[in-house]
């Protein structure tokens, strides 16, 4: 509703653990092409107005697929020129100044990542391969350990076409992402066992 959705660009949805709502918005006022944005629903009121997350997190480029899992906040930002992978560690009210994650950070664009609920997986798009994107993943031990070098998902899940936009379902076993394989771009899934 108009709480949320303005006549600009609203984007990339991800709710958070705690009845939050990220979103980004290219909306006048912000810091840059596209501001991460968070919300919270009140039981009476509704959706309160959206807040910025600030210049400290945002960048005069372009921010995309905000994630945040315990209190590490991740998203893609091109402010380097190409889409890199961020992370900034969030307590309370306070957000620091992210960090590109160097593991999962090549030339190439690294955007839109997804990380699993438990912060052992994360998946995201890259176009690493060269053409265009596929989706990758990496995990690690345990939620502040470093991740693992990423993999691309093969055919099972990627195409000669774009993948992008990868989100895990809360167990982890369903993949959910955009593909350009057919006439136009679709929601598909992959599933796996464990």
């Amino acid at each position: 509703g108009p709480e949320i959705n303005t006549q600009y660009n609203e984007f990339c949805p991800a709710p958070g653990p705690d009845g939050s709502f990220m979103f980004v918005s290219n909306r006048p006022g912000g810091c840059g092409l596209g501001d991460i944005y968070i919300t919270r629903l009140h039981p009476r009121r509704g959706w309160q107005p959206p807040e910025n997350l600030g210049c400290i997190v945002n960048s005069a480029a372009e921010e995309a697929g905000p994630v945040r899992v315990g209190h590490q906040l991740y998203f893609s930002s091109n402010r380097t020129g190409n889409y890199d992978i961020y992370e900034s560690l969030v307590f309370g009210p306070w957000i620091s100044r992210p960090a590109p994650v160097a593991e999962l950070n090549t030339p190439a664009d690294d955007a839109r990542p997804f990380v699993r609920s438990d912060g052992r997986e994360i998946v995201f798009d890259s176009t690493r391969q060269g053409g265009p994107p596929d989706i990758w993943a990496a995990t690690r031990p345990h939620p502040w350990a470093p991740w693992s070098v990423p993999e691309n998902l093969g055919n099972a899940v990627n195409s000669p076409a774009a993948e992008t936009r990868p989100s895990l379902s809360a167990d982890g076993r369903i993949l959910y992402f955009g593909s350009t394989r057919g006439t136009s771009q679709d929601v598909f899934i992959s599933t796996r066992s464990r």
